[in-house]
């Protein structure tokens, strides 16, 4: 991945990072709201509701898992580098709904980083 692309996925993560601790104190968001729908556009995603939704969602389980930042961008990366990312990244959305606490999952690719290339591909391929 390019160090153009790298910052688009960080400039993403980094906005549902910031909206998602600022839920936790009930803080407003400051003048300028983070447009997820260009940011995941300029990352590589199809800039829908659905997409937008799913990226917040997939960002908030992350950070409530304990996991950090870096987990949620080296998913992004996964998701980015299959052929259909924005389907991937609906799928991995329908997969935490599914599979309900995603701990396992995260400490999981955090510690194997093949499978989370394995699996970003097949579910980038899943209808």
């Amino acid at each position: 991945m390019h160090d153009d692309e790298n910052k688009k996925v960080h400039a993403a993560v980094e906005a549902a990072h910031d909206e998602h601790m600022r839920s936790l104190v009930d803080a407003p968001a400051p003048g300028e709201a983070a447009d997820f729908a260009s940011l995941l556009a300029d990352a590589g995603f199809d800039a829908t509701v659905p997409v937008k939704n799913a990226f917040r969602s997939m960002c908030q389980r992350i950070f409530t898992s304990q996991s950090d930042e870096t987990v949620a961008i080296n998913i992004t990366r996964a998701l980015l580098a299959t052929p259909s990312p924005s389907a991937a990244l609906l799928n991995l959305d329908r997969y935490f709904d599914r599979a309900g606490d995603p701990t396992v999952f995260l400490t999981t690719i955090a510690d194997a980083p093949p499978i989370l290339e394995m699996v970003a591909i097949a579910l980038g391929g899943s209808q």
